[in-house]
């Protein structure tokens, strides 16, 4: 029976924000695990609020199995690993101890040896109310990054906007999410990072994580300088193509990629869709520009969503 459970921890954000690099640093931590990412957490709800009634989980266990594949995971879940690891650990039968027993399959480290244990799936900033009533006690940090560079790292992927607008357009959104759930979540449970404050100043970004995480005696510079495996957690998403960044060190160079990646008239339609939150998080508009929101420009809404669906299908005719 473990003690004392570890502290739930998620990572959330927009994609492409940083929420992977944040996660394969803090794991360096001694005591500290973060999961890949899950994603079946907010999409089985009604499935994890069933476990320990006399509905059978293998429902449950098959949508998790689905994404755990997706995600590039080792280990599987399963009816009886479920059963074992509540054995284990003392625990009832309840949607905290399933997401608890999926993360632990990640871990390299036994439940006993951990502080906090959690994950990095983004879209869980939209899943904070149900993410609340499983776990009371869960520790959030929310990463912000410029929307700019957001999008331009965004339409290169087979995931999110596919055009400038409809990408901006979920940044802003999920930053919407987040501030819903600040109204939600103590002070103390929460902490935003930035990208950008990462890169320039890793090694105080990274200390300010530790305390936030009852980590102080953790140094973040020993973190820093320790090289990960490919044999760790995070080594199969970092062969990844659009993880290929976690290889490359931290540094300034990879701010403002989007100068050189995005057209003129591409970073004037981002900056008018997010400058009030751009100005909120501290980055600056390269001018000042009037909303479509103010001027009801529902038909350029609607034309941004037609070309972000073409390109989809487009993508998923390719094979991307």
């Amino acid at each position: 029976m473990v003690d004392k459970l570890p502290v739930p921890l998620f990572i959330v954000g927009s994609g492409r924000s940083g929420t992977t690099l944040a996660a394969s640093l803090i794991n360096r931590f001694p005591r500290v695990h973060v999961a890949k990412e899950t994603g079946f957490i907010s999409r089985a709800i009604g499935l994890l609020e069933a476990v320990g009634s006399d509905r059978p989980i293998d429902e449950l266990v098959r949508l998790t199995n689905a994404w755990l594949s997706a995600e590039s995971w080792s280990n599987r879940a399963s009816e009886n690993g479920f059963v074992r690891f509540r054995q284990e650990a003392g625990l009832g039968s309840n949607a905290a101890a399933f997401v608890r027993y999926v993360w632990q399959l990640d871990s390299l480290r036994a439940s006993s040896d951990l502080d906090v244990i959690g994950d990095n799936t983004p879209a869980y900033v939209w899943a904070i109310p149900k993410l609340e009533s499983i776990f009371g006690d869960a520790r959030y940090i929310h990463m912000v990054r410029d929307p700019r560079d957001v999008v331009a790292s965004m339409m290169d992927m087979r995931f999110g906007g596919e055009t400038a607008v409809t990408a901006a357009l979920d940044w802003q959104a999920n930053i919407g999410a987040w501030l819903a759930a600040e109204r939600i979540v103590p002070a103390a449970r929460r902490m935003e990072l930035r990208y950008e404050d990462l890169c320039r100043n890793p090694g105080a970004e990274l200390a300010r994580v530790a305390r936030f995480l009852g980590q102080e005696g953790t140094s973040a510079e020993t973190a820093l300088a320790s090289q990960p495996s490919d044999a760790d957690e995070f080594g199969a998403a970092r062969a990844r193509p659009h993880h290929r960044r976690l290889k490359t060190p931290l540094t300034a160079a990879r701010i403002g990629a989007y100068r050189s990646r995005l057209t003129e008239s591409e970073i004037a339609a981002i900056e008018s869709i997010t400058q009030p939150m751009m100005a909120a998080y501290g980055y600056e508009s390269n001018d000042w520009h009037l909303s479509p929101h103010m001027e009801d420009r529902r038909l350029y809404f609607a034309a941004s969503y037609g070309r972000d669906a073409l390109s989809r299908a487009f993508k998923r005719l390719r094979g991307k």
